[in-house]
C-alpha cells in the first residue's frame, strides 16, 4: 500500500514537472519591459556622426526555449512622431533568414484610411531584449536616409557603432 502511494507521488511530481517544463520551452517566461532609454542615430559610413535621440520601450517580451522570440507594446523613438501616434505591429523575431531580426511597422487610421509604415528592421544582440539596433527602411518625408541607424542603448557614435558590429558579425 504503501509503494503505491510512493509511486502516486512519484508520478504526479514528474507530470507537475514536465509540464512546467513543457509550458517555459513553448511559452517562455513574459519580461514585462518599460523603460526610456537613450540611444544613438548615426549611418555606419559616416564616421563620428550622428545624434542621441530617446527612445520609450513598454511591453512584453517572450523568449521560448523552442519557437521564436516576441515582443508585444511599443517602442517610441522621440524623433519620429509617428512611432508615438500609430500602434506598432507586435515584432516576431524569427524568419526563415536572419535570426533575431523583426519587422518594424506602424498602423494607423487617417480620415478613414488605413496607414501601413514599414519602418525598418529591430535586430537584437542576443536572445534579450536589452541590446538592439534598428535600421530604418529610407524615408524622404521623414527625412530617413538610407542606412540610417538606430543603436539602443548607446551616447555616442562609439557605442553605437560597436553595438552594430557586433550584432553584424
Amino acid at each position: 500500500m504503501k509503494s503505491k502511494k510512493i509511486k502516486v507521488t512519484i508520478l504526479v511530481l514528474i507530470t507537475a514537472v514536465s509540464s512546467v517544463g513543457i509550458f517555459l520551452m513553448f511559452y517562455g517566461v513574459p519580461i514585462n519591459i518599460s523603460s526610456n532609454v537613450t540611444a544613438f542615430e548615426f549611418l555606419p559610413d559616416e564616421t563620428n556622426n550622428g545624434e542621441e535621440i530617446s527612445v520609450y520601450i513598454d511591453g512584453v517580451y517572450k523568449n521560448p526555449v523552442l519557437g521564436k522570440s516576441t515582443f508585444s507594446g511599443s517602442i517610441q523613438i522621440d524623433k519620429y512622431s509617428l512611432t508615438e501616434s500609430y500602434e506598432m505591429f507586435d515584432l516576431s523575431f524569427e524568419s526563415p533568414s536572419f535570426v533575431n531580426m523583426a519587422t518594424l511597422s506602424y498602423t494607423s487610421v487617417e480620415e478613414g484610411k488605413l496607414m501601413l509604415e514599414m519602418f525598418g528592421n529591430v535586430w537584437l544582440s542576443d536572445d534579450v531584449f536589452d541590446r538592439f539596433i534598428i535600421i530604418l527602411n529610407e524615408n524622404t518625408q521623414l527625412g530617413i536616409a538610407q542606412g540610417t541607424t538606430i543603436a539602443v542603448p548607446a551616447q555616442n557614435y562609439s557605442e553605437a557603432i560597436r553595438l552594430f558590429e557586433k550584432i553584424n558579425q
